[in-house]
C-alpha cells in the first residue's frame, strides 16, 4: 500500500500515488544548513507491504532496483547508511509485537532525497500506523514545515515507541 502526504494550505493533504510525480517536488531541497528556510514542505511517502507494481513504482521514485528493494524486506539485511549522489538510504531494524509480549525487529528504509522521505517495510509496525493516524487527523502538520532532517528524527522517534 503506498500512502503520501505533504502540506497543502496549512493542512496535511494526502496525494494518490497514480498521479505522484516526485520531480514535481524538492525543486527548493533543504542545503544542509540548520536554519535554511528556503526548502519546500516535506513530502512522505509510506509504502507498506507493496505488490509488485507498487514496488515498481517506489523504485522509480527512489532510484533503487526492485531486487535491491527486495533484499531490504527481507529479515536478513543489517541496518546500514548509504548515500548515493542524490539520496540518503537508511536501512533500519524498526521493532515490533510478533506476539502479546514479544518484541522483534523488522527491516525497514528510509530513504531521503530532497525533501521527500521515502518509507518502505513489509511489517505492521504499531507505531507507524499512529503516524499515518496523526496525519490522517492533522495531528502533525508543523512537521512539513520543518527541514527533512526534523520529519527524519520525528519519524525514527515514532517508530521507537
Amino acid at each position: 500500500m503506498l500512502r503520501i502526504f505533504t502540506l497543502a494550505n496549512s493542512t496535511v493533504k494526502e496525494l494518490d500515488p497514480l498521479q505522484f510525480d516526485p520531480t514535481k517536488f524538492g525543486k527548493k531541497r533543504f542545503n544542509g544548513k540548520p536554519h535554511d528556510k528556503s526548502f519546500e514542505n516535506v513530502v512522505f511517502v509510506n509504502c507498506y507491504k507493496p505488490d509488485e507494481k507498487e514496488l515498481e513504482r517506489f523504485s522509480s521514485w527512489v532510484g533503487y532496483k526492485v531486487s535491491e528493494l527486495q533484499a531490504l524486506l527481507t529479515e536478513q539485511i543489517r541496518p546500514r547508511l548509504e548515500e548515493e549522489e542524490d539520496c540518503l538510504w537508511v536501512v533500519y531494524r524498526a521493532p515490533f509485537y510478533e506476539e502479546v509480549d514479544e518484541i522483534t525487529t523488522a527491516p525497514m528504509g528510509v530513504f531521503i532525497r530532497g525533501n521527500i522521505i521515502f518509507s518502505l517495510c513489509n511489517y505492521k509496525i504499531k507505531s507507524m500506523g499512529q503516524i499515518i493516524k496523526d496525519l490522517e487527523q492533522q495531528k502533525k502538520a508543523y512537521m512539513f514545515k520543518k527541514h527533512p532532517g526534523n520529519f527524519l528524527f520525528y519519524f525514527l522517534d515514532k517508530i521507537n515507541d
